[in-house]
């Protein structure tokens, strides 16, 4: 992904909201599997 000044966190809100949750639970998935620093920030030590 190429880091674009026109690209705003509210721009991804807005786009996650005409997703259904199955999608975004298999996005989640595959970011988890993609790699260990994905894993730590998905799923931080307490």
């Amino acid at each position: 992904m190429r880091n674009t000044p026109d690209l705003r966190w509210l721009d991804l809100k807005n786009a996650l909201k005409n997703t259904d949750r199955k999608e975004l639970i298999n996005i989640i998935r595959d970011l988890y599997r993609y790699s260990e620093e994905n894993r730590r920030y998905l799923l931080p030590d307490p």
